[in-house]
């Protein structure tokens, strides 16, 4: 409560403590390949979220930006400059791609959450419910589904993978990136 002194409102303390945050950041330099820089911004901006918890719920909040927010979006600008993208575009690609990575992560620690950290635990549920999708698919109910299940990576012969973090994240990520021209 001693925070209140310094601080009129919780929003207010939130506000800080997401632009101090934010600064820990360190943000990749604009080398001219704005895809690849853009990714790199994104994977920084997934790993400081994910040491932080509550940043992506709290981001959906925001309504100032500091001094470290407005250097990092400065810096998002630039690295989108080389895309032939206006101003306002580069501005929405960012918040796009902002918004893709907060969601992700936040997709990350909820099956953390409910899972645990343990491979194990994951690995039992993706087999259950590779099971369950199998008898979905087997009942022809789903026709669109069973396609693009048919194109997914085969399972092991232990069962159902667990699921890659880290591939599924680059993968959806480079189709984020990819589809703003």
């Amino acid at each position: 409560m001693s925070l209140y002194t310094y601080v009129s409102e919780r929003d207010a303390l939130l506000e800080l403590m997401v632009d101090a945050v934010i600064g820990e950041q360190e943000l990749p330099p604009a080398t001219g390949d704005w895809r690849a820089d853009l990714a790199a911004f994104a994977r920084g901006q997934r790993a400081l979220m994910r040491r932080h918890a509550w940043l992506p719920v709290a981001l959906t909040g925001r309504r100032t930006l500091g001094p470290n927010t407005l250097k990092a979006l400065d810096r998002a600008l630039l690295i989108l400059a080389p895309s032939g993208l206006s101003p306002q575009a580069r501005l929405e690609a960012f918040a796009l791609v902002s918004g893709f990575v907060a969601s992700h992560v936040g997709y990350e620690l909820a099956q953390e959450q409910t899972f645990g950290r343990d491979d194990a635990d994951a690995r039992k549920f993706a087999e259950s419910n590779a099971r369950y999708l199998a008898k979905a698919v087997e009942s022809g109910a789903y026709p669109h589904f069973a396609e693009a299940m048919a194109t997914a990576a085969p399972s092991s012969e232990e069962g159902a993978p667990a699921p890659d973090l880290d591939a599924t994240f680059e993968r959806l990520l480079a189709r984020v990136i990819n589809g703003l021209t």
